[in-house]
This record gives C-alpha cells, sequence and structure tokens, in this order.
C-alpha cells in the first residue's frame, strides 16, 4: 500500500474523498503513526497510509475494521485504477 507524506498529495486525495463519501473509507490500519484512506472504485480498491494528523477528515466516511491491503493497491495499479474511474466522470 502507498504510504503519502506529502501535504499537497494528502490534500487531494482528502478532496477526493469528501466528493466520493459514499465509496470512501478510513481504516485504524496497522502503523501507529498512520491510518488508512481508500475508495470503492468501480475500477478495483485504492488505499493510502495517511499521516494520523488527517484523522479528522474521516468524519462522514465508512469505518472498516481492517483495511485489506492485499486488494488495495500499488502505486501504479492505484494510478491506473483512478485514471480508468476518472474516464466516468
Amino acid at each position: 500500500m502507498i504510504q503519502l507524506a506529502n501535504k499537497t498529495t494528502v490534500a487531494l486525495l482528502v478532496a477526493l474523498i469528501k466528493k466520493n463519501y459514499n465509496i470512501s473509507w478510513w481504516s485504524a490500519g496497522d502503523r501507529e503513526d498512520h491510518i488508512v484512506m481508500g475508495m470503492h472504485l468501480p475500477t478495483g480498491e485504492v488505499a493510502y497510509y495517511v499521516p494520523i494528523e488527517y484523522f479528522d477528515y474521516t468524519k462522514g466516511m465508512i469505518e472498516l475494521p481492517k483495511a485489506d491491503v492485499l486488494t488495495t493497491s500499488f502505486e501504479n495499479d492505484a494510478a491506473d485504477r483512478l485514471l480508468e474511474w476518472s474516464k466516468t466522470l
């Protein structure tokens, strides 16, 4: 799973998730200083480790007890899934 640390990249993810709460989720994950934010896209799952300081942005999102990191995404997979999904918007 991809770890996001760049503030602009995290902000873009948060904005995308806030516009799509109905398909977005979060999980505590397995890292003490990060949470996991993800989306159930029609093109496949995407998920990212995000620093815990962004926890307040999870309000209104579905909480998953545990993120399934095996079915989420590697960097290229996530980019391909997001780009393919963007063609439908």
